[in-house]
């Protein structure tokens, strides 16, 4: 998925998200997943936190979340970048712990 200049409509085609430069957009993040942490980032944009499983935080700015199962996330991105490019929008599975054994 990328984000590129223009109005904020989603192209299912292709994959995009356009948004409008100078805007504030609020993502908000889930991990689905049922054993892996998902890191997530936009290239070049600064991920502001601002709720955590539901509970309004004091907000802090990040490069990019991790998201535990079931975790729920919300960031503001400010669109800020050069609008004549596109960024990636990334949801990558964090591999740390799928292949570390535990004793109980």
């Amino acid at each position: 998925m990328f984000l590129t200049p223009g109005a904020l409509i989603w192209d299912h085609q292709n994959g995009t998200q356009n948004v409008t430069p100078g805007t504030t957009v609020r993502f908000h993040l889930v991990n689905i997943g049922a054993f892996a942490y998902f890191h997530f980032w936009i290239e070049s944009h600064t991920l502001t936190v601002i709720e955590v499983d539901g509970i309004d935080v004091e907000p802090y700015e990040v490069p990019a979340v991790d998201l535990a199962v079931g975790q729920r996330l919300s960031v503001l991105v400010k669109m800020d970048q050069d609008p004549c490019q596109n960024y990636p929008i990334v949801g990558s599975m964090g591999l740390n712990y799928l292949f570390t054994v535990t004793e109980m």
